[in-house]
């Protein structure tokens, strides 16, 4: 492959300001690894300004402050959706003698057709980094709404029009496989591994959840079964929750307003807090807990929660779904709030042996499938690949 230089862009907050610019600020650093990759430009979508700004030798980021703005009507908020990223092809037409090869993170659907039209006009490489398939019920207006549409538009028309995918799960593995596409996938990466060896105290088992639920993950039926325990026997156990206040909380799950005083014997809610705090939570922690619906949103994407508990030797408590759902058992708790008991999974997480087994097991996984550098081969032979 002769020199290139990459533009890097889509819906996300770089670099670290979201699960997504996180992939993004990973992937480009094996990217930036290729002695034939000259420059980086990474395209945000976060709040910022036009002007490159030096991230590393051969890397420099804009932002295109795309995201977060609040639209007054909902007909201006779906256009907006609709019609994302049209200054990005004006920026891409400008800068187009620093730009060989473009990836598109998760593009809406007429923002992806520009982005091919525009790598055919002017002749350059292009790839998709797909990493989702929304549940049509959870985006505005329902099943049969406009962005329901769009998204269908973007997975069923525009995507399959590529020929080079970087995809997150098996699931979107096996649909672009199907199209014949030159794909890799890369499941969410960290950097490095931070654990440390690991102690449970049987009276301090310590829950750990951050982010927003919203209709992604379903903490009600666990806090259900958690409130619901003998606090005389098993006095330690506290689920801390990062991202809601209890108003948070009781606006989300209503059923839970008259439950304050049994709410407050297990959960603490510490708000919105930054990811700096976020990591300092992983040192005080046993588990860190999501759970999933088996929809389409859950077989598609990939958590990246459970990574980033594995970078810091933290077990994952989650029901069975997905990629995560082969190698769960072995280094973390499979549990389904809605059917099993919450009883005998604390007696499980009580077994001293079984947890250092774990979390031995955690680092080998991780070391193996989620660092970085586990992926540098994979990835630049597949950027090598782009035609």
């Amino acid at each position: 492959m002769d020199t290139f230089t990459v533009f890097y862009t889509g819906p996300f907050r770089y670099p670290d300001q979201d699960a997504a610019g996180k992939r993004v600020d990973q992937v480009v650093k094996i990217i930036e690894g290729l002695e034939e990759c000259k420059h980086i430009t990474v395209g945000g979508w976060e709040s910022g300004v036009l002007q490159e700004k030096v991230v590393s030798k051969k890397t420099r980021k804009v932002s295109f402050s795309l995201l977060g703005k609040h639209k007054k009507t909902k007909l201006l908020r779906l256009v907006n959706h609709l019609f994302m990223g049209g200054r990005v092809i004006k920026w891409m037409i400008t800068n187009r003698n620093k730009i060989s090869l473009i990836i598109l993170y998760n593009p809406p659907f007429v923002f992806a057709l520009l982005s091919l039209l525009y790598a055919f006009f002017y002749k350059k490489k292009i790839a998709l980094d797909s990493t989702e398939w929304y549940q049509s019920e959870h985006l505005p207006g329902g099943r049969f709404g406009l962005a329901s549409i769009e998204n269908w538009s973007r997975m069923r028309i525009a995507y399959p029009l590529f020929k080079n995918v970087i995809v997150i799960s098996d699931y979107l593995n096996d649909y672009f496989n199907n199209l014949g596409r030159n794909i890799i996938k890369i499941p969410p990466l960290a950097e490095k591994y931070n654990g440390s060896p690991k102690s449970i105290n049987t009276n301090a088992i310590n829950f750990f959840y951050a982010g927003s639920p919203g209709k992604k993950d379903k903490l009600a039926g666990f806090v259900n079964k958690l409130i619901s325990i003998d606090t005389t026997m098993y006095p330690g156990v506290k689920f801390y929750i990062a991202g809601l206040t209890l108003d948070d909380f009781h606006l989300l799950y209503p059923t839970f307003v008259n439950r304050k005083e049994e709410l407050n014997k297990i959960c603490i809610f510490l708000g919105r807090i930054t990811m700096t705090e976020v990591y300092s939570w992983y040192g005080k922690i046993n588990f860190c807990v999501f759970f999933r619906d088996k929809k389409r949103y859950s077989l598609a994407g990939f958590p990246s929660k459970y990574v980033e508990a594995l970078s810091y030797g933290i077990p994952v408590v989650s029901n069975s779904i997905g990629d995560i759902s082969l190698e769960l058992p072995y280094i973390g708790y499979i549990f389904d709030p809605e059917k099993d008991n919450i009883k005998i999974l604390l007696n499980e997480l009580c077994d001293l042996s079984v947890y250092r087994n774990k979390c031995l097991n955690i680092e080998s996984v991780f070391n193996k499938k989620y660092c970085s550098t586990a992926n540098t081969l994979n990835v630049q032979h597949f950027i090598r690949k782009i035609k």
